[in-house]
């Protein structure tokens, strides 16, 4: 995987996941869109060793719970720490 070289014990990582859990699994929008799953993201982070990933250009079909569902999600694959940032919010770097 060529993304390895560049991202391996990374200590952030700032990746695109457009779904979560089931509807993920259900719509497949790596193969329709060509846009990462929560679980795509958070195994290449924890097989990369990736200290701290921000998931971004998520759906917005339920802001209200978004981003706890897809921390929720990201963590049955992955260790580190997860960030799902709102819109204008910033992530303070540790």
């Amino acid at each position: 995987m060529k993304i390895g070289i560049y991202v391996k014990n990374s200590s952030w990582l700032f990746a695109d996941a457009y779904m979560a859990g089931e509807d993920a699994e259900k719509y497949n929008p790596i193969e329709k869109h060509h846009h990462s799953t929560v679980k795509y993201v958070a195994q290449l982070c924890e097989r990369l060793n990736v200290e701290n990933v921000i998931l971004s250009h998520t759906i917005d079909n339920d802001l209200k719970n978004r981003k706890k569902v897809f921390i929720e999600d990201a963590k049955k694959y992955y260790n580190g720490k997860v960030f799902v940032p709102d819109d204008f919010e910033k992530i303070e770097l540790l």
